[in-house]
């Protein structure tokens, strides 16, 4: 479920395959990145289960995390966006 649209030029990271998005590794764990946090190129993001694998997402940038666009826990679809990120 998409919550926000992005409304301006900053870089969105879109799903890379159809699966449920979690934003930490497992429920008693902290969140990968949170609403203002800085994040490098190669850094995992969030994680999506599909077929009962775990696969991490990382930012193909460097830059702060603006918002997510999508609840944890939620279905996303191939090339969805997930975040907006503010490169440097």
């Amino acid at each position: 479920m998409q919550l926000n649209a992005p409304t301006n030029d900053n870089y969105q990271l879109k799903a890379p395959m159809v699966g449920i998005l979690y934003f930490a590794p497992s429920p008693e764990k902290p969140d990968f990145k949170k609403d203002g946090n800085r994040v490098e190129k190669g850094e995992t993001v969030c994680i999506i289960e599909a077929m009962k694998m775990v696969n991490e997402v990382k930012s193909p940038v460097s830059g702060t995390i603006v918002k997510r666009l999508v609840d944890n826990g939620s279905m996303v679809e191939y090339n969805e966006p997930v975040y907006e990120i503010k490169e440097d």
